[in-house]
């Protein structure tokens, strides 16, 4: 059976439906292909994906998946708060680079 690695990239442990906590900072589980294949759809999962929070290897492991909704299409709740979340980090970036660069 073939396995994929998943990995929280947030500092803080994520719960998979229905299963374990993976611890944060880079924590990983290594699951069936068969149990990934149970959680991958579900909308924290996939928000999580979308927003790097999670990445996956493996096997059959799905690249990350856009979200669903473009242009004038209405958002879901989680790719909404998942490009806030994308937004907040580039600001943040933004922000400390024009400290750095004005020497504080």
């Amino acid at each position: 059976m073939s396995k994929i690695t998943i990995t929280n990239n947030r500092p803080g442990g994520f719960g998979i439906p229905g299963g374990p906590v993976i611890a944060g900072n880079g924590g990983s589980l290594e699951v069936e292909q068969k149990d990934w294949d149970g959680v991958k759809d579900s909308p924290v999962v996939k928000a999580s994906l979308n927003a790097n929070h999670l990445t996956v290897s493996g096997a059959k492991a799905e690249k990350k998946q856009e979200p669903t909704g473009g242009g004038d299409e209405p958002k879901t709740v989680l790719e909404v708060l998942a490009m806030q979340t994308r937004n907040r980090c580039a600001i943040h970036g933004l922000q400390v680079c024009c400290h750095e660069a004005a020497g504080r």
